[in-house]
Formats: structure tokens, sequence, C-alpha cells
């Protein structure tokens, strides 16, 4: 196996890149940033396509609906939630229930559902057709920096600051199991 060769320098954000997700096609890429935006790119022409600017504060991650490739989400510092469609340029809607930085956002296998994690220490789950909050998952004691659905959509994965990855039933909202770790916090689950 060879090393891996660079083929292309995509430029577009003034700062750091958060967050990348790719869309079920494989043709797109999306990417979140400190400097308040996020970006989709297009693989095949290596070309920048649109670049949403509607956050006020970092965009700490982004993430492409897996079931109709239309919607793109991104979690914010400045306490919101956005769906983007990119078909419409730039139209987003907003979710806010976190009252601190959301950190991460994750679809279920069908784009139906939302989790967001955040910084005040919840993790809240979305209706996205009805751009309605259905319910918020506690136990974390600290910032919960990511959750994500298993594949099934049967368990969510949670971890943060309090060196804690939770296991949570997404239709009752119990925590089915919670992971202990000593030497350090948990950034991100997959």
């Amino acid at each position: 196996m060879s090393d891996p060769v660079l083929l292309r320098h995509l430029k577009g954000h003034k700062s750091k890149v958060t967050g990348i997700s790719f869309n079920q096609e494989g043709n797109r890429f999306a990417t979140s940033s400190s400097d308040n935006t996020a970006i989709v790119w297009n693989i095949n022409e290596q070309v920048r396509c649109m670049r949403f600017e509607a956050h006020t504060d970092v965009v700490n991650d982004i993430c492409w609906s897996p079931a109709n490739g239309q919607i793109v989400a991104t979690a914010s510092k400045d306490r919101t939630v956005k769906i983007w469609t990119p078909a419409l340029m730039g139209n987003c809607d907003e979710f806010r229930a976190h009252t601190s930085n959301v950190r991460s956002v994750d679809f279920d296998s069908r784009g139906r559902k939302l989790i967001t994690a955040s910084d005040d220490k919840s993790i809240k789950l979305w209706r996205v057709s009805r751009k309605h909050f259905i319910s918020s998952f506690t136990g974390h004691t600290n910032w919960v920096r990511c959750a994500r659905f298993s594949p099934d959509d049967k368990l969510i994965a949670s971890c943060g600051d309090d060196r804690t990855l939770k296991l949570f039933d997404p239709n009752s909202g119990q925590c089915v199991h919670s992971f202990v770790d000593q030497k350090g916090a948990g950034n991100k689950v997959a």
C-alpha cells in the first residue's frame, strides 16, 4: 500500500475546519469552520459550491442527511442548530433549545431525527420534518462533546468532559449504560 497523495488543496474557510461530512452519493462534502461558516464542496469539479453564513459564532460540527442528501445540519457556539437545504441556496431553519455552545449534530439513519450535544450538559432529540424538539437526555455532569445514533438507531452514544460515555435509549430517554474513563474526557464517538 502506497502513501497517500494530496490531490488538491481546497481553499474557502478563513479559519480552522471543525467538521466534515459527505453526502450519500459521495460527490459532495460539507465543512464547518471556526470562521462561523459552512461550505459545500463539489468533489468532481474540486470547487466550492455554496457558502452558508447564518451562524454568529463558531460552527462546531456538520452532518449531511443520510436519507435523501437534500439537507445539511450545523451545530454552533451561538447555541443554535441550523438545517440547510443546499438546493435552495442559503435557505435554513433554526432549532433553538440549548442554553450553551452546541458541540455536535447527527442524523438518524433515515434522516428523520436529529441529535445534538451541548455544553449545557444535555443532549436534545429533534424531529426534522416538523422542526420540532422531541426530548432532552440528561445525566452528564459536564459539557457533552458529542452524541451519535447507532447504525440501527436503537441507541444514542454520548461522551463529554465528565469522563463518561453514555448509551441512551432514544425512545424512553433513559441512560441504559454508562462507562467511566478515569484518564480523560472523550471528544468524539463514532
